[in-house]
Parts: structure tokens; sequence; C-alpha cells
């Protein structure tokens, strides 16, 4: 019979040295386990830019509703100043929405027509009137988007674009066509086309942080961006954390066992 005579591991010492590591790898297993599973049931973030819109003017005229009134809407800063909190949804964050060259994002409200949305100052924005320029541009005062103008939204973090509501110049939504708007998620522009209710059908779209819009030439010549709803893609860091944590678990007790 083998007896240990020097060196001999003490029992008690590696007991105890287990039970502090399995309690550590079980509380690490059970914390990837609410990060994946918060991840996934977490609901999709609505943002309603034609609602934004709507508030702000409201506001800008010190609380009188003049919503059937033209003028007194904004850009993304104004919007953001006035209520940062409108640009976050069920903890996702639009960071930033930009336009290119002389181009500047605008949001339109509601007015006798309806609701707008997001669209494009094609030659600027007007400070003093809080309208677009009416001067240059491909569109000179208007603030929808049109095929020569791009606005992009960016995003604190990958999503899927999983609703986005778009309406004609005229305020009206553009169901049933099916070449509507042309979406860039990061590998190119790709054309979209609606169903009912303006909705778009975004099938194939890629996951991104950032996404940027055009209209389609010869199709829908202006749109604006009424309502935009994304779900956060899950960490894959999480299940990897998961996975360690439940692996070495079981490395444990095999250990245990012999």
């Amino acid at each position: 019979m083998y007896q240990c005579v020097e060196r001999c591991p003490d029992p008690t010492t590696d007991s105890k040295e287990w039970e502090a590591n399995h309690l550590k790898l079980k509380g690490l297993a059970a914390a990837a386990a609410i990060i994946v599973s918060s991840a996934l049931s977490v609901s999709a973030a609505s943002f309603d830019f034609a609602d934004m819109a709507t508030d702000f003017k409201v506001a800008a005229n010190d609380g009188i509703n003049k919503t059937l009134d033209p003028g007194q809407e904004g850009t993304f800063a104004q919007l953001q100043t006035f209520d940062a909190s409108r640009f976050t949804s069920m903890g996702v964050t639009i960071t930033n929405i930009t336009a290119p060259g002389t181009q500047h994002p605008f949001f339109d409200g509601r007015d006798g027509s309806g609701p707008a949305g997001l669209g494009v100052c094609s030659s600027g924005f007007n400070g003093s009137l809080s309208q677009c320029s009416s001067s240059g541009g491909s569109k000179p005062g208007d603030d929808n988007l049109v095929f020569t103008e791009q606005v992009t939204i960016t995003l604190d973090r990958m999503v899927k674009l999983t609703g986005l509501q778009i309406r004609r110049g005229n305020h009206s939504l553009i169901n049933n066509v099916l070449s509507a708007i042309q979406i860039d998620d990061g590998a190119g522009f790709d054309t979209y086309g609606t169903g009912a209710n303006g909705w778009v059908n975004l099938a194939g779209l890629g996951a991104a942080s950032s996404f940027t819009f055009t209209s389609v030439q010869n199709q829908i010549p202006e749109i604006y961006l009424s309502v935009l709803e994304v779900q956060p893609v899950p960490l894959p860091a999480g299940a990897l954390l998961l996975l360690t944590g439940f692996g070495g678990l079981a490395a444990m007790k095999r250990r245990r066992k012999s």
C-alpha cells in the first residue's frame, strides 16, 4: 500500500481551494447566463422621428400647439439639445445623424398633411428660420430625402434593423411599392420595397452600427424616414463567457471525482 512520506497534499486545504474555485465558476456562469438572457430577450428599440420633430416644434413656439404651421422644426443637434432622451430607447442610443457635403439632416414634424420624419436639407440649414436653406443643392428649400441625397444614422452598438416606416414628400405612407428605398448596411446599397402602412421589407439587410439611406431614382423621388426600429445583436463574448463557466465547472467535477 502506497504511503505519502514527503510533500503530501493537505486534504483540508485542497478541499477548501476546490470549494472556493467552484463557487467562483458558478458565479461566473450565472452572470454570463444573465447577460446572454438579457441580450436575447430585450425588446426592439423604437425611434419616432416625426413625433420628435413635432414635440420640438411645439416647444419652440412656447408650448403653443402650432403643428399646422410651417417652420420651427430642427436639426439633430437641436433636437438632441431639446431632449436627448428621445434618442435612447431600450438601452440603444442614436449617437449621430449625418449627411455628406453641404447636405444637412433635418426633422420635419406633423402638419395638415400628417406626420413626416427625418429627411435632408440639400444645401444646408437656415438657423434663423429653423428651416432648410433656399438656395443651391439638388432640392433647394426642401427637407425630404431625394436620390442625390443621403442620411446616415449611427448607433452605439451593433443592431439589426427590424422596422422602418417611410412616407412620401406629401407625408402620406408609401404602401406596397416594390422599390421604395435604398439602404447601405456597410456592404453597399441594396433596394427594398414596402408592404402595408409604409413598413419596409428588410429581408436580407445585415446587422451594423450605422445605416445609410437614400431614395430610389425615378421611383419614389421624395421620402421621409418616419419610424425606425432596431434590435440589439447579442454579444458573442457573453456566450463565450457562459460556455467557459460551464466548461470550468464540468472540469472541476471530473477532477474532484478522480
